[in-house]
């Protein structure tokens, strides 16, 4: 009798063992396990371990993100949570079947190749970016206004159901249609770098912004889009891009395109224009007065006026037909790209000059003269950005045309130089000055000869105003540049 006794309280306490283990989830990571029990919200009791009690009581956050997570294995015990972030980890797999109370998901950044959110109806936000999904049906999530499942490789996406989407992402994957016609709550769409021959956003009045750039789109139109502040359109195939109904713009990107025209006189509220990489061959910016940044390289633009446009501090204006370019003007400018076009003239004189980041005029080889605020200051910090043939200036006003017509004749080469000057024509002249830019007179020469030579290998590198002085108080200016 006293053996049975002992017999059944040995099974009574094993018993008991055996259903406290059953009380504890079974979390095989160690490092999600952790983390669980260091949240003091969740581990009420503090002891090593979750219990199942535990788990069903919360309804919380869970977010254990970018911790170096490869299992979540026992989220689904909790059933009552309201959001879940497990960006960032190592998951190829996420079972979130059992949480039907979720309203937000955020799983982005793992390898998850698939992602089942049938059962999760109460969700309103869902970001799955940068994964290896193939595919994702969100027809059961009717409450959604967020959804983000950029950078996957999903072909096909239906959002027809998701009337109540706000911002929609879905860029970098392999689409070749979206229909987002039912979806006229969008703000935001971004559906840049798939397939998409067409797009259809017509219906979509309250979108603020759009990314549609890196896909085969040959036309956009965007007339009802009233609303819009930011279009990005680069890399499609446009060939027109009509603007005029967008009043409210405040970054246009249009790079990379086909575009030969560009009307934007009535988006007066652009702070950006970028349209390098297409066929303009004019541009009217007068209208465009908030601009800080303008990208116009790599275009047929013969002229680029930008003196109503004193809020730029970025100018790229390089690869195009331009001749002369004056940003006197634009006192905030600290950053100029002008190479590579066919500059005569060159004023970068600003006021701001101490302050640039940035200058390149190189391949401009018909460019002798850059006006500068400081000479000394622009021969110690951009002289890599200028061909050799060009020289700085604090003036290049000065005139190398005749004063008087009788002396049109006279001719000073080669210019620039480096060892002598020869001047011919002086029939009518008495008396060479050579001037620096500062007034200073350097030289004094009498002249008796209709051929002159001078050596000025002893001058400093610079542009110098040669004077010369002829009878009955007659005077010619022309100027060289000595390097």
């Amino acid at each position: 009798m006293k053996n049975l006794k002992l017999t059944t309280i040995l099974l009574a306490l094993l018993c008991i063992g055996y259903t406290g283990n059953a009380q504890n989830v079974y979390i095989p990571d160690a490092t999600f396990k952790a983390a669980l029990i260091a949240n003091t919200a969740i581990n009420t009791n503090g002891d090593g371990d979750i219990q199942v009690s535990e788990a069903v009581a919360f309804s919380g956050l869970i977010n254990v993100s970018g911790i170096g997570i490869t299992d979540l294995t026992g989220i689904e015990a909790f059933t009552g949570i309201s959001r879940l972030s497990c960006d960032h980890n190592s998951l190829s797999s996420l079972n979130v079947s059992s949480n039907t109370a979720l309203i937000q998901l955020s799983c982005s950044y793992n390898s998850l190749s698939s992602l089942n959110v049938s059962t999760n109806t109460a969700l309103t936000f869902l970001d799955c970016g940068s994964n290896l999904l193939t595919q994702l049906n969100v027809s059961a999530n009717t409450s959604l206004t967020y959804l983000s499942c950029n950078i996957n490789y999903i072909t096909s996406l239906n959002v027809t159901l998701n009337t109540a989407l706000i911002i929609l992402a879905c860029g970098y994957n392999s689409l070749s249609s979206l229909d987002v016609s039912n979806n006229t709550a969008l703000s935001e769409l971004d559906c840049n770098d798939n397939s998409l021959t067409s797009l259809n956003v017509t219906l979509n009045t309250a979108l603020t912004d759009l990314t549609c750039g890196q896909n085969p789109l040959m036309e956009i139109d965007i007339s009802t889009n009233t609303e819009l502040r930011f279009l990005w359109c680069d890399h499609n195939l446009l060939t027109s891009l009509n603007v005029s109904a967008n009043t409210n713009l405040l970054y246009l990107e249009c790079y990379n395109n086909s575009l030969t025209n560009l009307d934007v006189s009535l988006n007066t509220a652009l702070i950006a224009l970028d349209f390098y990489h297409n066929s303009l061959s004019t541009i009217d910016l007068a209208a465009n007065i908030a601009l800080t940044s303008l990208g116009c390289s790599h275009n047929l633009l013969t002229s680029l006026n930008v003196s109503s446009n004193s809020e730029i501090t970025l100018l790229y204006c390089d690869y195009n037909l331009l001749t002369s370019l004056n940003i006197s003007d634009n006192t905030a400018l600290n950053r100029l790209h002008c190479e590579n076009n066919s500059l005569l003239s060159l004023n970068v004189k600003n006021g701001n000059n101490s302050h640039f980041t940035y200058f390149n005029s190189t391949s401009n080889p018909n460019l002798t003269c850059i006006e500068v605020d400081n000479i000394d200051y622009s021969n110690a910090y951009w002289s890599g950005g200028k061909d050799a043939i060009a020289a700085f200036s604090e003036n290049c006003g000065l005139s190398s045309i005749p004063i008087f017509d009788k002396f049109a004749a006279v001719q000073i080469f080669p210019n620039p130089a480096s060892n002598n000057i020869i001047i011919k024509g002086l029939d009518q002249l008495q008396k060479i000055d050579i001037i620096n830019l500062q007034g200073q007179t350097l030289e004094s020469i009498s002249v008796n000869s209709n051929t002159f030579s001078i050596d000025v290998s002893n001058i400093p590198n610079g542009i110098y105003q040669f004077k010369l002085s002829g009878r009955n108080q007659s005077k010619i200016e022309k100027l060289v540049i000595e390097h």
